[in-house]
């Protein structure tokens, strides 16, 4: 592990993938699995400060609802 290296839980971030208007999507990899995963960190802040709280959760109930191979998964959500 470099001195530099970004983690937070069993996650090492690697390269920025885009950015949006409440946060960033980055590359990372999962400690134990090696699984090359794609990280949205958004900004709590901005979020509250555009009263758009309610459009996060909706997002969070209806990713954890998707089981198909042809769309995104939600695996895990960390709140720090």
């Amino acid at each position: 592990m470099s001195i530099n290296e970004i983690r937070i839980g069993q996650y090492r971030f690697s390269k920025n993938l885009g950015n949006g208007s409440f946060g960033k999507v980055k590359m990372a990899f999962h400690d134990l699995t090696g699984h090359k995963v794609a990280i949205k960190i958004l900004n709590k802040k901005k979020i509250r400060q555009y009263g758009v709280f309610e459009k996060v959760k909706r997002e969070l109930k209806i990713l954890r609802r998707f089981n198909n191979p042809h769309t995104i998964k939600l695996f895990e959500f960390i709140d720090t």
